[in-house]
């Protein structure tokens, strides 16, 4: 199998397709992953950032590097691997 990892930082064109994969996976409203991801686009500081895995054209698995885990406890940053069995590469 072979996965390309892809930043959103560098790969903005993923951003709704990524968004809706990370919603699907983990049930946070769709809207905090967008507005996450326009975060990472605006490139202001140096977390949130996303990533995902593609084998061929479909989302494998993903990564993201956020301030907080879309709860009320903050952690910084907040890193968290995402499918494929918690995804090792």
């Amino acid at each position: 199998m072979d996965y390309k990892i892809i930043p959103l930082i560098d790969n903005s064109e993923i951003k709704e397709e990524a968004a809706h994969w990370f919603h699907e996976k983990w049930d946070i409203p769709l809207t905090a992953y967008l507005e996450s991801m326009e975060d990472c686009l605006r490139q202001k500081n140096p977390v949130p950032q996303w990533y995902v895995a593609k084998e061929g054209n479909r989302i494998v698995g993903g990564l993201w590097g956020i301030e907080n885990d879309f709860h009320e406890r903050k952690r910084y940053p907040y890193v968290i691997p995402c499918d494929r069995s918690y995804f090792f590469l």
